[in-house]
């Protein structure tokens, strides 16, 4: 032990001194929490407050110890208060109370602990107890003489006044980028009765066990009885409980026309739904079921599954976190899901039902209170057929009640009947339906031809030739006497029960020819508008001329790209189906032209399971039809299809039959076409050589047909394929020349990409300069055609060039707002590459701690979504942080993995900072002798690629006395 002026000086590991690894501990939980990561950060500054034990320095005498220790504890309070506001942010309001009110007590004249417990009641819905605790303070400052802040009267004066804003608890983690803006159906404003259920639901929700399964309630019971009225209504109650999110989805137990929901479709609908890029979500049930799981991990979730066919169907949906609550309806027990509240639901209640029928029809005409018994007695005390008896009532002005018994017990099908079985809601129905207009029953009769799920007023037109305000009005006659749902504004939908009578009505009251022109007429208008929606979204996308016999009388409007992606992803769905169903019942083109209208939507949205489906069936119609173009153009949207989801080999084949069909028929777009696929798929496979020349073939035909847009996409191919194996420089010249090209097509999307790629280039040339500016004018055009994910790529590069050039703060703050960006997406891979990016920063600024955690934090990104790019990045920043501390071992290790991972990918420059990194360990730890090596190969690789690193490493090998950590700051 080395003596010093005044004593002994002991040297111990940081690790083994706790005041140390708080200080530690605490920085990464700032840091964390800087970064917008609430969970981690409380999870740091929690393991931080674990170190302390007692009084610090306890027994030690003098005025340096008590200043010293005051000093300790001050850190100590700041640091349990700032856990709170995070754990605040996380809703975690219930459980600080009594923490809180123990602070109050230690810290009696600090107003911080004072206003966190007033909120965390306030949000507890315990505004009395908050009041309280106000004008307890308040009295305890006055006898004291000390005023109160103004902040402080500030918040009660809010809470005095319910401020919902204060009220809302903020989201647990960054808010969902929700894609639809109706996530849970309208409530039913005339609900009554099931007071018993609710409760059950609510205490069951109350009183989950903390740390358990997600909390799951099965409501089943027979159709009609208002399992979906209760499920909805239950979830517009707890709304605010669920601030996160509150998503419904129809699983189609019991569609007439439409398949069930297969699980892996249905996910990858929850997931868009959250904003997972469609990029970023799997193919496989199990992989997108972890995904799901994950990403509300830590999330307050409402989720509502409607019409389950089954344990099967609905277990891989279900959240992992028991802060989430999933309500499910089905007509079935759904035997086989663990921890599940099973809620049985029978019809009403005698006098529940009376009152339904009372809240339909109005007080006024409801005083016969023995006839209104009568009415819902004759309905069998079901909901459904209740609403729809009350809506003929509530119509036929003229009638008492007791017309309303007549016409039910002499109904035209079974008079006198008054037993509960399909026969009666059959009979509500007919009532109903002959109390109908002729123009308002052929409507009824032409939506049971409708093959989806909810439809529009345009469809409604389409399918009864008429305009879109007569079709309202129509639709608004059907919905007051309750034949029809309005689940979300001007989109309606049949019960189960009355689409099977609708479709029975058009079987027995029209003609054949009839049925026939009101399909054509459907087909016809989703496959127009589905053509223009297209054209909006991709105009510059090769397609096939429509031309459609039977146009609607008006077309929904669909002028700008946010008009047309809306209308797609509601329709998404009743087009596949629509598809489908023309092909089965004889419409052969419209069958295979529907895929094709759909397919640059399915491909860049990611609904790469259902495109396949499609596409493959598309293929079979063009042969049938004899029409190779459209077979060629089928396969290569089949090709693209299977070239996103890695099938290479079969998306090999399919754009190698499109090359042979496109030299039977002559047309050489489709053969530059399918040059370019088979190039994509040789680049993904690693063939690269092949792939050049494919893309160097698919140039020279686009330059002769004079497709500027398809040799701006094959050169800018080429520049990225050129990339890969170290032609620097004419990668450069492709990518430079695909930028003049989509500007000269004006084709801005295409503009952007360009640009950000040859900022890439520039960037990791060392032309920091040049590829700002490339990233900034990519910015101005994103700022003007919108795309949150390109813009938050944008400022992530920006971000990098500030930090190469030593413009940290800024650095980070563009890497932050991107990872704000990437987070409110799902976009995994690109957070963990702004993790990476602000970890690399703070290592530039020597803040070695923060850089650390953030770099940990991308790794296990990296690992979780299997990217080994971002893991090889991760590791080689970690070692970094490592080796600024001294802590060369640890260093050692992760270069060693780092190079490793870099070497299995083929990553040449990868490897050169990981060998160039072991050289700066080996320096410190055994000398130069032993880094010269690993540096010379580092400068090798430099070298082969024309890096600027190389140069650095070269001066440092110069220097007479080079150090290990000009290195780690590069």
């Amino acid at each position: 032990m080395p003596r010093a002026e005044g004593g002994y000086v002991l040297h111990a590991d940081e690790e083994a001194v706790d005041l140390y690894r708080f200080d530690e501990l605490r920085t990464k939980a700032r840091s964390m929490a800087e970064s917008g990561y609430y969970v981690e950060a409380a999870r740091l500054f929690r393991e931080a407050e674990g170190l302390w034990r007692g009084e610090p320095l306890a027994g030690l005498p003098g005025d340096w110890a008590a200043r010293r220790r005051t000093a300790l504890e001050e850190d100590h309070k700041a640091s349990t208060f700032e856990r709170i506001d995070v754990e605040l942010r996380l809703g975690r309001h219930n459980d600080l109370v009594g923490e809180l009110y123990e602070l109050v007590r230690r810290y009696p004249f600090d107003e911080k602990p004072v206003e966190h417990l007033m909120l965390a009641l306030y949000r507890s819905r315990r505004v009395p107890e908050a009041s309280e605790v106000y004008l307890n303070t308040q009295r305890r400052f006055t006898n004291a003489g000390v005023d109160l802040t103004p902040e402080l009267e500030k918040l009660q004066e809010r809470i005095l006044r319910g401020d919902l804003e204060l009220a809302a608890m903020p989201p647990s983690g960054p808010a969902f980028r929700l894609t639809t803006p109706n996530l849970l159906r309208r409530d039913i404003p005339e609900f009554v009765g099931r007071t018993e259920e609710m409760r059950q639901v609510l205490d069951a929700v109350a009183a989950r066990p903390k740390g358990t399964a997600v909390p799951v309630v099965a409501i089943h019971g027979m159709p009609g009885v208002g399992k979906t009225a209760l499920a909805v209504h239950v979830a517009h109650q707890l709304a605010d409980h669920y601030p996160d999110a509150q998503l419904y989805l129809e699983l189609r137990a019991h569609h007439n026309i439409q398949d069930p929901v297969d699980p892996a479709a249905a996910l990858g609908v929850l997931l868009r739904l959250v904003g997972v890029p469609a990029e970023q979500i799997p193919q496989g049930l199990d992989e997108r079921a972890a995904l799901w799981r994950a990403h509300l991990a830590n999330r307050r979730v409402l989720l509502v599954l409607d019409d389950a066919a089954g344990a099967e169907q609905v277990s891989p949906l279900l959240p992992g976190t028991p802060e989430c609550l999933v309500l499910i309806t089905s007509r079935r027990r759904l035997i086989g899901l663990a921890s599940v509240l099973p809620l049985p639901l029978d019809v009403f209640p005698p006098d529940d039902a009376a009152e339904l029928l009372r809240r339909v029809v109005g007080p006024s005409r409801t005083a016969d209170a023995e006839g209104v018994a009568e009415v819902v007695r004759l309905c069998g005390y079901l909901p459904l057929g209740i609403h729809i008896a009350g809506g003929q009532l509530r119509e036929r002005r003229s009638w008492s009640v007791k017309d309303l018994v007549a016409r039910l017990v002499w109904g035209p099908h079974r008079p006198g009947r008054t037993r509960l079985d399909d026969s009666t809601v059959t009979e509500t129905f007919e009532s109903s339906y002959q109390d109908l207009s002729d123009r308002e029953q052929r409507m009824l009769r032409r939506l049971g031809l409708f093959p989806g799920s909810s439809f529009s007023v345009y469809v409604a037109a389409a399918l009864t030739g008429t305009t879109w305000t007569d079709s309202e009005r129509l639709l608004d006659a059907l919905y007051e006497h309750h034949l029809i749902e309005e689940p979300s504004p001007r989109r309606f939908r049949l019960h189960d029960l009355l689409r099977d009578y609708a479709r029975d009505l058009t079987l027995r009251d029209d003609t054949e020819p009839d049925r026939g022109l009101a399909l054509d007429r459907l087909l016809d208008h989703y496959l127009l508008a589905g053509d223009w929606a297209d054209r909006v979204l991709y105009p510059h996308r090769r397609r096939i001329d429509i031309h459609a016999e039977h146009p609607p009388v008006e077309a929904p409007p669909l002028h700008t790209r946010e008009e047309a992606q809306q209308w797609l992803e509601v329709e998404r769905a009743n087009l596949l189906t629509a598809g489908q169903y023309a092909a089965a019942h004889g419409r052969l083109e419209h069958g295979a032209l529907l895929p094709h209208v759909l397919a640059g939507y399915l491909e860049t949205q990611g609904y790469w399971a259902e495109a396949a489906t499609a596409h493959e069936r598309a293929v079979t119609l063009w042969r049938d039809l004899g029409d190779r173009a459209g077979q060629a153009r089928a396969q290569l949207e089949l090709s693209t299809i299977r070239w996103r989801t890695g099938h290479y080999d079969e998306a090999l084949q399919q754009a190698a039959d499109a090359l042979a069909l496109s030299h039977e028929t002559g047309n050489r777009h489709v053969e530059a076409e399918s040059l370019d696929r088979i190039g994509l798929v040789y680049w993904h496979v690693g063939r690269y050589l092949d792939a050049l020349q494919h893309f160097e073939q698919a140039r020279d035909i686009y330059r002769d047909v004079g497709d500027r847009q398809g040799e701006a996409d094959t050169l800018s191919h080429t520049g990225a394929v050129s990339w890969h194996v170290a032609r620097y420089d004419e990668a450069l010249s492709h990518a430079q020349g695909a930028l003049e090209l989509y500007r000269a097509v004006g084709d801005r999307r295409g503009e952007r990409n360009a640009l950000n790629n040859v900022g890439d280039m520039l960037l990791r040339s060392g032309r920091y300069a040049d590829a700002l500016q490339h990233y900034e004018k990519a910015l101005a055009i994103v700022h003007d055609i919108g795309g949150p994910q390109q813009e938050a790529i944008l400022l992530n590069n920006v971000g990098v060039v500030y930090s190469y050039t030593g413009d940290h703060q800024r650095a980070l703050d563009c890497c932050r707002r991107a990872l704000d960006i990437f987070r409110d997406l799902g976009d995994r891979r690109c957070e963990a590459d702004a993790l990476n990016n602000v970890g690399a920063t703070y290592q530039r600024m020597l803040r070695h701690r923060e850089a650390l955690i953030h770099n940990q934090k991308a790794l296990a990104v990296g690992r979780e979504i299997a990217d080994p790019f971002i893991q090889v990045q991760a590791l080689r920043n970690i070692s970094e942080a490592h080796l600024g501390r001294a802590h060369y071992e640890a260093a050692h290790n992760s270069f060693t993995m780092a190079l490793d991972l870099a070497r299995t990918m083929g990553d040449l420059y990868e490897e050169g900072r990981a060998l160039e990194g072991i050289g700066s360990v080996l320096l410190h730890t055994r000398g130069r002798a032993e880094a010269a090596p690993y540096w010379q190969d580092a400068l090798a690789r430099y070298e082969h690629l024309g890096v600027p690193e190389a140069e650095v490493l070269r001066t440092r090998m110069a220097a007479p006395h080079a150090t290990g950590s000009e290195a780690s700051f590069l």
